[in-house]
């Protein structure tokens, strides 16, 4: 009798563990979805080859959305989409920055990771590393509370 009682305490103690699991798994799907953050900015120096000569912009700040999608598994992508490039050959709405990200949910702190590509001739890159919080559909950074995304 006390080998089946702790056959079924072993039992019922897997089954709460597998519970708790797929808890928290389903508790991070909240933050699956694309989000963005419009009029966003970012300081780089756009280099462009215009008529055969490699000219740049020199470092100023470069206004555009912010797109962050995140999807089941913890992985994503960022991109950075720029009204203007200062390009008149790279015309409106240029994707100048764009990288895969992956997340991790720790206790409701939304955990993003990852590596940026300049699509410019500059070759730069930048490191995405974010925490944020959320609030009914929008991701709010930790440190700087004004930085949001917006769920789409």
């Amino acid at each position: 009798m006390k080998k089946l009682l702790s056959l079924v305490l072993a039992i019922l103690t897997i089954f709460v563990l597998a519970l708790s699991i797929v808890g928290c798994e389903s508790g991070s799907d909240e933050f699956v979805g694309e989000y963005i953050r419009k009029n966003d900015g970012w300081r780089h120096n756009i280099v462009h080859t215009v008529d055969g000569e490699r000219i740049s912009t020199g470092e100023l700040s470069v206004d555009g959305d912010g797109i962050l999608t995140l999807n089941n598994g913890g992985a994503g992508t960022y991109k950075f989409i720029a009204y203007n490039s200062r390009f008149e050959d790279l015309g409106k709405n240029y994707l100048l920055l764009e990288g895969d990200v992956t997340w991790e949910d720790v206790d409701g702190i939304l955990y993003v990771k990852g590596t940026l590509y300049a699509k410019d001739e500059s070759n730069k890159t930048f490191n995405f590393d974010r925490e944020f919080k959320l609030e009914g559909k929008t991701l709010v950074d930790v440190v700087y509370p004004t930085y949001r995304f917006e769920k789409q």
